[in-house]
């Protein structure tokens, strides 16, 4: 029963009204218009809400979607009428199937398929056209169906989609290169199948009536063409910045919409091809903003496959379905048991693989979102042609393929992973974003005591080099797209991240994106505050909060101005003094020690331990030394500060030296309150950082000659924050004029220094 239609008046004559007048209402109530806007409305909330369910609840998002969609069709509740749309609804398919593989196109990794190995690549050569024959000889032999639509309905059942195997992986834990391998025949299958399901489709299409071929190629060249052309404009207006930051993500959705409505005006059908090989292009090409437009393409997409499976299951009737009988229960049967395990053996002859392992690659291969949208869109498309056959004989066998495969594969994976004795330990491994020094550091102690090798992952190429050389692994890449990192061999035993870039927020953004890959409780981020404005475990719990930015400790670490070590608890209420833990490793776990004082140590611990040696300006006071000068050597303090410094380090270059510190003086005046000056310049051969205090007590004059080693900018522009911050109070320029030597001096700035 669908949503009622009341009649536009009604008239009500109560009984107490004289003279037999009435009340009349005219209601615009629900005309065809606004029953299809009804259903349209709450298919797209429905499909988000079973979207969101099936996440909280870790069941594959599809069997959700289907069964939700056809209790409230016309099957079941009634609530969506899909036939309310009327012709709208082919074109509101379209358009959304273009832009999911648009988005699509975008997030193929073609590094990650030159990189797989010699199994992944055959998986989408020999396994594709396997798969695609076997299902095209299924469908004509127990169907018996025209080969040139038994080709159509085996290109459709070719994807392995990544929104299904990636969930199941990631709940049963198999072997890496299992994973591995399964992982990137999902992510990069998508775009094969779209690609020669839609050829397919073209060449049936073509059938139909007038010069077949020329029609054919008509569709295919203009949907190449323009798809290349339109990729390139994307990813040139993109490089060239013509959309100003705020409206990236829109111009980029509104451009392949343009593309796939210009590619539809030539040939109908032609847009979807378009669109795929656009979003190849500028996949390819890793513009600037390709990972904020991923991200919102990706928010879209979701959006569009849960009212896409609103629309399309609602559609599904039960007849078709006992229709297809036996004979198309046998076709499933058949791709299933025969026809994958014989790509399987074809594709991993002479791999390694043991016979365990195929016969888990044979059993794995569920179909997903992308089979089920081309399928229905297939149909609709076929069902304004006259063909001889029913068009929804392609829908129910891909639909039939999916339920089976992902209920069944679905469900049995984890059970079947255990017999063949294939899953892997609980992943304890960690992954460290940020490779400098102090990253670099904290990943030798995870390596050391969690059983598995640290992974250091970077942005910068030049960091993750330095780290490399150094023994670590390391990964290249962007945090923010875990989907681009997830299928590689590095990452399988992954189960914790920290996230130690100098900048809170996107530590914590990345602690986000990671949250539905890797448990909540094991996110953790540096962040300045000590606390999360969500207070969701999906931000990852802040750790750290008393240091400073990463990269400082990094500078303070390779300047030797900190250092880190680890200690064996033997009694557990002291430590060291002057340290700070960081992590504790216990019964081959790590603990994060989120603030000092917060964490119960047991003997036997292995802590890791920070040691600061005071405040940026009292270690760089402890490397100088104490000049006393008179009132006259103010006029120009640079020679007598600089001679000080050459006697404690004589490689100094004090020709340069001078020479930089009276060019920065032109700029930049060294006076920073009234009497205290802070001369400060770069210096080869040297160590560490230093400060070279002159003073004259009698005119309460001070001069903080600030040198550092070259590359070392964080550190100090932290130490000129702090000398200025000192000196702006009186009663600290008065206690630094008048301490009786150097020592107390530094004393003076360590105790003070770091409480400003």
């Amino acid at each position: 029963m669908f949503w009622p239609k009341p009649p536009n008046r009604i008239e009500f004559n109560p009984p107490s009204f004289p003279n037999g007048h009435f009340l009349q209402f005219d209601f615009p109530l629900l005309d065809d218009s606004h029953h299809a806007l009804l259903s349209l409305a709450f298919a797209l909330a429905l499909g988000t809400f079973l979207i969101v369910i099936a996440r909280r609840l870790k069941l594959p998002t599809i069997v959700l979607l289907l069964g939700g969609g056809i209790g409230v069709g016309p099957e079941g509740l009634g609530w969506i009428d899909p036939e309310a749309l009327g012709g709208f609804l082919p074109i509101i398919v379209s358009l959304a199937v273009g832009i999911i593989l648009f988005e699509g196109g975008l997030t193929l990794d073609l590094k990650g398929y030159l990189k797989g190995s010699l199994v992944i690549k055959r998986l989408l050569s020999i396994g594709v056209l396997t798969t695609w024959a076997g299902a095209a000889i299924a469908v004509r032999y127990f169907l018996k169906v025209d080969i040139a639509v038994a080709l159509l309905a085996g290109s459709l059942v070719i994807v392995t989609g990544p929104t299904v195997i990636v969930p199941i992986l990631k709940r049963i834990r198999v072997k890496p290169r299992l994973h591995h391998i399964l992982h990137w025949e999902g992510v990069l299958i998508d775009a094969i199948g779209v690609f020669i399901a839609l050829l397919c489709f073209e060449w049936v299409t073509a059938q139909t009536g007038g010069p077949a071929l020329m029609n054919f190629a008509i569709r295919t060249l203009s949907g190449l063409g323009l798809g290349l052309v339109g990729g390139w404009v994307i990813y040139l207006a993109l490089k060239w910045r013509i959309a100003p930051d705020s409206m990236v993500n829109s111009f980029a959705l509104a451009m392949a919409v343009l593309l796939f409505g210009l590619a539809e005006s030539i040939r109908s059908e032609a847009g979807l091809l378009a669109v795929t090989v656009a979003g190849l292009v500028v996949g390819s090409r890793h513009p600037i903003d390709l990972h904020r437009i991923r991200e919102f393409k990706g928010e879209i997409v979701e959006l569009l496959i849960g009212l896409l499976f609103m629309l399309l299951s609602s559609r599904l009737e039960l007849d078709q379905f006992r229709t297809f009988g036996e004979e198309g229960l046998r076709a499933v049967i058949f791709l299933i048991l025969v026809v994958r395990p014989v790509g399987v053996i074809l594709c991993t002859w002479g791999s390694g693989l043991n016979w365990r392992e195929k016969a888990f690659l044979s059993w794995v291969a569920p179909r997903g979102i992308v089979a089920a949208s081309m399928a229905s869109l297939f149909a609709l498309a076929l069902a304004k042609e006259d063909l001889g056959f029913d068009p929804r004989i392609i829908e129910t066998f891909t639909y039939s393929v999916i339920v089976v495969t992902v209920v069944l594969q679905g469900f049995t994976a984890g059970m079947v992973a255990w017999v063949l004795r294939l899953r892997s330990a609980e992943p304890r491994g960690w992954m460290v974003l940020g490779a400098h020094e102090f990253g670099q550091t904290v990943a030798n102690f995870l390596s050391n005591h969690s059983g598995a090798k640290a992974v250091l992952l970077d942005r910068n190429p030049v960091a993750t080099e330095t780290a490399a050389h150094a023994g670590h692994t390391v990964i290249t890449g962007d945090a923010l797209e875990p989907e681009n990192l997830l299928g590689r061999p590095e990452m399988q035993h992954v189960g914790n991240l920290l996230a130690l870039t100098d900048n809170s927020e996107l530590n914590e953004l990345a602690c986000h994106r990671w949250s539905e890959t890797i448990d909540r409780q094991n996110l953790y981020r540096w962040s300045t505050d000590g606390s999360s404005r969500s207070h969701r475990l999906t931000n990852g719990q802040p750790i750290w909060s008393e240091l400073p930015h990463p990269a400082l400790v990094a500078g303070e670490l390779s300047l030797r101005e900190s250092s880190i070590s680890e200690y064996t608890v033997e009694d557990p209420t002291k430590l060291p003094a002057q340290t700070i833990p960081l992590m504790v490793a216990r019964d081959e776990r790590i603990r994060t020690v989120g603030t000092a004082g917060s964490f119960n140590f047991k003997r036997g611990d292995n802590v890791l331990l920070l040691h600061r040696t005071g405040s940026y300006l009292a270690r760089a006071l402890a490397g100088g030394a104490l000049v006393n000068m008179e009132g006259k050597d103010f006029l120009n303090p640079f020679p007598k500060l600089v001679a000080a410094a050459k006697v404690l380090h004589p490689k100094l270059d004090t020709k340069q030296i001078l020479a930089d510190l009276e060019a920065r003086a032109t700029s930049f005046p060294t006076e920073i309150e009234k009497g205290v000056y802070v001369p400060n310049a770069d210096a080869e051969n040297l160590p560490t950082r230093i400060c070279m205090l002159g003073r004259d007590p009698e005119f309460n004059q001070l001069a903080f000659l600030v040198l550092s080693p070259p590359a070392n900018n964080d550190g100090h522009l932290t130490t000129l924050s702090e000398i200025a911050r000192l000196c702006h109070q009186p009663e600290h320029r008065e206690a630094l004029l008048k301490a009786a030597d150097h020592p107390r001096a530094v004393a003076y700035a360590r105790d003070h220094a770091h409480t400003l």
